[in-house]
């Protein structure tokens, strides 16, 4: 109900772990949803480029969560590169993908 609160509250908590190099990996996808339910699509994609790789457990169905809500899935294989990820995490990303596409096509 208070978006611009929300807002303020994890970027300050945000810049204060920066300023520690602590990782709070939890809070870092936190942002990153908080910035997608706020149709802040570049920012949730900037943030992910910078500290995905802070986020192994999420970062994929965070990407993933990204581009669907942004409606770019069909693009996704040329968005990867630009995140520096893992095999394993690329493959996870097409996998949910092709889930995803696949239950939109057989479905009436």
């Amino acid at each position: 109900g208070h978006a611009g609160l929300a807002h303020e509250l994890l970027g300050a908590a945000l810049q204060r772990l920066e300023d520690t190099a602590a990782l709070q990996p939890e809070l870092f996808a936190a942002q990153v949803r908080f910035l997608i339910r706020q149709k802040e699509f570049e920012a949730a994609e900037i943030f992910l480029m910078r500290m995905s790789w802070t986020m192994p457990a999420e970062s994929a169905k965070l990407i993933f969560e990204l581009y669907q809500s942004w409606g770019r899935l069909t693009n996704i294989e040329t968005e990867l590169p630009k995140f520096r990820l893992p095999g394993g995490v690329k493959q996870e990303i097409l996998f949910l993908t092709r889930q995803t596409t696949a239950k939109t096509t057989t479905q009436p």
